[in-house]
């Protein structure tokens, strides 16, 4: 038995994310994500699968901070390990290791990437909380010194 793919409109997609049809007619502009199904009338349809696309798109932005090129990058290596994984389940077992190294090698980079920017951020964090450090310092001389007087 198949399993029917169900669909639903963009207005729903945006409610449920949060985001405006704007902000998802842009991402699909830009290959962020691919052209969703059509309505008759030519209203945007997407899947569950787009809708999850969406909410990780949304979570790397918001969470990360990442530009749109550079999350389009990241989808791009996801969407290639799923198709590796794809080609995979379809050779012997013999055959898997080449995929196996393939996948190896995007996911070594994608956490090579991530800790680089994990870095950036802890060091930013630590620059902020030292420049906090000497405001609350300055502070207390002040208050001291208006106390003083």
């Amino acid at each position: 038995m198949e399993k029917k793919t169900r669909f639903i409109y963009i207005d729903e997609v945006a409610e449920r994310t949060g985001l405006t049809q704007r902000t998802l007619r842009f991402w699909e502009e830009k290959g962020l994500l691919p052209s969703p199904a059509r309505s008759e009338g030519g209203i945007r349809m997407y899947s569950d699968a787009d809708v999850s696309r969406v909410i990780r798109i949304r979570e790397l932005r918001d969470l990360l901070g990442l530009s749109l090129s550079v999350i389009k990058e990241i989808m791009q290596v996801e969407d290639e390990l799923t198709q590796v994984r794809l080609q995979a389940q379809q050779v012997k077992r013999e055959e898997k290791l080449p995929y196996l190294r393939r996948s190896a090698v995007m996911l070594t980079t994608q956490i090579q990437f991530l800790g680089d920017r994990i870095a950036r951020l802890q060091a930013l964090q630590s620059s902020y909380a030292e420049q906090l450090a000497c405001l609350r310092r300055h502070m207390t001389e002040l208050e001291h010194t208006a106390a003083e007087q």
